[in-house]
């Protein structure tokens, strides 16, 4: 499954990816795909748990008022891992942000159904770290072990939006950046982050076992009982 506009869908079929569905919510172009297309709340997926090997979903998620939400959705509909490209908030974009080089509300780049949920109202853009996106799967999906991985990258403002002033100042400060970004490449403003579905019962947490017989995922609670002193609830 892929979510997003149609130059990364170009990309896909370059690549002779086959048997994927897109979809999308960028009504300058049509979503089209191997399946009849139609747009999806990205907050509500309507497709049962492990529906897709893979989901993919590229500059859509800070277009959610509930982005925590998008990628859980990810998780639960692919059964083996799901990729996303989105802003960083890094240190950089923080200041950034105060000296007006970016914007904290998507409203320049503003046009029919691009805001927030698919209206008109422009989006806040809601930036990612690493620790945020481990700490949502880690409470979406507690019983397992998971494995993350970031890729980083530069998407330098081309001035879309900026006053004179601002465009000048962004062209000054280009050379600085880059050089900044080789040396700390996290403080780059964009990355990339897959995250492997685990298995069950081989990346189950050491305090839990898998009951074969019940089929359903049990607490040990002799293993807590030689971890912990505490007297347990039964």
């Amino acid at each position: 499954m892929y979510a997003g506009g149609a130059t990364n869908i170009t990309a896909f079929e370059a690549m002779k990816y086959e048997n994927v569905y897109f979809s999308g919510m960028d009504l300058r172009h049509d979503v089209h795909g191997e399946n009849t297309p139609k747009f999806e709340n990205a907050e509500a997926l309507s497709y049962p748990d492990n529906s897709f090997d893979y989901a993919v979903m590229c500059a859509a998620i800070h277009h959610t008022s509930l982005p925590n939400k998008v990628i859980t959705e990810l998780y639960r509909v692919s059964k083996k891992g799901f990729l996303v490209i989105e802003a960083k908030d890094s240190f950089l974009m923080r200041i950034a942000g105060k000296l007006g080089l970016t914007e904290g509300y998507e409203v320049a780049g503003n046009f029919k159904a691009h805001g927030v949920n698919g209206t008109d109202i422009p989006n806040f853009i809601f930036r990612w770290t690493e620790r945020e996106v481990e700490k949502t799967i880690f409470s979406f999906a507690p019983h397992v072990t998971h494995r993350f991985q970031y890729r980083y990258y530069s998407n330098y403002p081309d001035g879309h939006g900026f006053g004179v002033m601002d465009r000048i100042l962004c062209k000054l400060l280009k050379p600085v950046y880059h050089l900044f970004v080789l040396l700390l490449p996290k403080q780059q403003n964009s990355m990339a982050f897959y995250v492997r579905k685990p298995s069950v019962p081989e990346d189950l947490k050491p305090w839990l076992y898998f009951d074969k017989e019940n089929n359903e995922i049990k607490v040990d609670r002799d293993w807590i009982k030689t971890k912990y002193s505490k007297k347990l609830s039964r």
